[in-house]
């Protein structure tokens, strides 16, 4: 009996795939800045997916694992992006926040901080806030600046003028009810964009 001794090569490429002193590892640049830093799209694809699900929610369980979860319960929409900070959205748009679970099982983290570039040449904008998914009442409380804070409750759009620029450049959202969404949408002339800070990851939703 003869036996075929075939040697394998194996070439194992690996591109832009980098390690500094730091011990940062960048796929796609040579300088990244964090632990894991992507320079393009991630693509998750989970064990199980129902086939009908197109959109679905990265989560975080309590030892650190992600995972895609079936997007249930919310308005069907072409796309989701998920931020915890940075530019979420520019004048004549809306987006949806969507917190898991009621407010007041969240007490935490139902303060959201909305701030733009200081920019005194920008016109005044106008930020509207209501509630989606349902129409039962809210309330919040907001503060711009330095201003004594003011409590809403209402069923319909909230309008909050806000001027752009450095003196008044901070509006800070405390919901005061137990709601899981709040839709908010931002009018006016400038081109500044608006961003969100807060203390916990949020689910920003582009309608």
């Amino acid at each position: 009996m003869f036996f075929l001794r075939i040697p394998i090569l194996c070439l194992c490429f690996l591109l832009e795939i980098n390690f500094i002193n730091a011990q940062n590892v960048g796929i796609g640049t040579a300088t990244p800045a964090q632990k894991l830093e992507v320079a393009g799209i991630v693509r998750l694809a989970p064990e199980a997916h129902n086939g009908a699900t197109l959109n679905r929610l990265i989560t975080v369980d309590e030892n650190g694992d992600l995972n895609a979860n079936p997007e249930l319960g919310l308005p069907v929409l072409d796309a989701v992006a998920y931020e915890l900070s940075g530019q979420v959205i520019k004048p004549n748009a809306s987006c949806q926040i969507d917190l898991p679970g009621p407010v007041a099982d969240h007490t935490l983290v139902s303060s959201f901080k909305f701030f733009t570039p200081c920019d005194l040449s920008a016109a005044a904008i106008v930020v509207n806030f209501k509630r989606y998914g349902t129409s039962g009442n809210y309330a919040f409380t907001y503060s711009l600046g330095n201003v004594t804070s003011t409590t809403i409750a209402n069923t319909s759009t909230i309008n909050i003028p806000w001027d752009v620029g450095c003196g008044a450049r901070t509006l800070t959202i405390i919901l005061n009810t137990g709601t899981n969404g709040l839709t908010f949408s931002v009018v006016g002339a400038g081109t500044v964009g608006l961003y969100l800070h807060s203390g916990r990851t949020a689910l920003f939703r582009w309608i």
